[in-house]
């Protein structure tokens, strides 16, 4: 704003001031600051005839109002960059360094450093959720969590990490995915030696102990204890595929085997055996190897006594006790409940013969027919050569 020709004739003479070190003091109010146009500023709050209308009660509303229009921010915290324009806010501010925790919750062990999260977590126990989304139904407790909610109608993605391409619209699911960088830890399971960088994580790991199975399919005995997980199962009974590889033709009903998925056309190695020369790209992988070399079979059926060294064989085994026939031959009526047997009856319609006998006339589509046609009819000679 400019001033009065009138007024800026005597500026200097009708409102001297005061320099001492380091601050600058308006020696008609009072008024001091570390910043010499903060208080020229400042000074024209007194003559400036657009503000003579306005009235102040108290001298700390002018200092108020001058921070406002500057927008000088004057206290400085030691320990980090903080800078404020209030006093209060930078001793508000230091509790965040020392950790104290002066306001509680009067109905659960809820401490904290401001009052204004403790008013936001109050909200918790009214279960009053004052913020609605426009755009769908969504409500919640929190403006902030409204905010980030609105970046699932955008698509907006802010946070990024500065170590791969991954992006996310949340700084809480930013820090735990740049766990995967570090390798740290932090969650541990106390019922066993299970560790992992996301609490969701160790929730769900959990559930093996507790061995709650809440959740189960319409269509078959399949039980499992996150919806996650039956809302992927129900994908094998639709035979719906929605994930799909960019590189190539693969299509499949989990973002997990997508993942993995994905590894072989980067083709790294990154897991090696440690008995002998194996090695793979995915740490279950090399995991499930490990395994040949003990042969310890740690997976076992509830309605038999059938034992594997493999989880996902032993879901593959249970079909035979629901009598479940998923698989289904396009061109006849055959079904079964295993894919592999589907793929050797399909190699009778096209009359492919991949193996024969080396002895006689056999032949057959399968390394599982050869070598029983070997056991009972060419004993001497009862080892198929891959």
């Amino acid at each position: 704003m400019d001033l009065e020709p009138h007024c800026s004739q005597n500026f200097e003479a009708e409102f001297p001031t005061l320099s001492t070190r380091d601050m600058y003091e308006c020696v008609e109010c009072g008024f001091e600051t570390q910043s010499s146009p903060s208080l020229k500023f400042h000074i024209k709050l007194h003559i400036d005839k657009d503000l003579c209308l306005m009235s102040f009660s108290k001298r700390y509303d002018v200092y108020k109002y001058s921070l406002m229009r500057t927008g000088e921010k004057q206290f400085f915290c030691s320990v980090c960059h903080y800078t404020c324009s209030y006093e209060q806010n930078l001793k508000r501010h230091i509790l965040t360094h020392k950790g104290e925790k002066v306001f509680s919750c009067n109905q659960c062990e809820y401490r904290s450093s401001r009052h204004a999260h403790l008013k936001r977590h109050s909200l918790t126990h009214t279960g009053e959720k004052p913020h609605s989304c426009s755009l769908c139904d969504f409500r919640c407790s929190v403006r902030s969590s409204l905010k980030t909610h609105m970046l699932t109608h955008t698509g907006e993605k802010p946070y990024c990490c500065n170590l791969c391409d991954y992006r996310c619209s949340q700084t809480s699911h930013l820090k735990s995915h740049m766990l995967k960088h570090t390798g740290e830890k932090p969650f541990n399971c106390g019922v066993c030696s299970f560790k992992c960088s996301q609490q969701s994580s160790l929730r769900n790991h959990m559930l093996r102990h507790t061995q709650e199975k809440l959740y189960s399919c319409s269509l078959c005995r399949y039980r499992c204890s996150r919806p996650c997980s039956l809302k992927s199962h129900i994908l094998t009974h639709t035979g719906e595929k929605p994930f799909t590889c960019s590189f190539c033709d693969y299509k499949c009903s989990q973002q997990s085997h997508l993942k993995k998925h994905m590894m072989t056309h980067t083709r790294k190695a990154l897991f090696a055996c440690l008995v002998c020369s194996f090695k793979c790209s995915q740490k279950s992988i090399l995991k499930n190897h490990l395994v040949t070399h003990s042969k310890e079979k740690s997976y076992s059926c509830d309605f038999c006594e059938y034992k594997s060294t493999q989880q996902s064989k032993i879901t593959a085994h249970m079909v035979v006790h629901n009598g479940e026939q998923l698989y289904t031959c396009s061109f006849c009526d055959y079904k079964c409940d295993q894919r592999s047997n589907l793929n050797v009856h399909i190699l009778i319609h096209s009359r492919e013969t991949l193996v024969s006998c080396e002895k006689c006339h056999y032949s057959c589509a399968s390394l599982d027919y050869l070598q029983k046609h070997l056991m009972t009819n060419c004993p001497e000679n009862s080892k198929v050569q891959c």
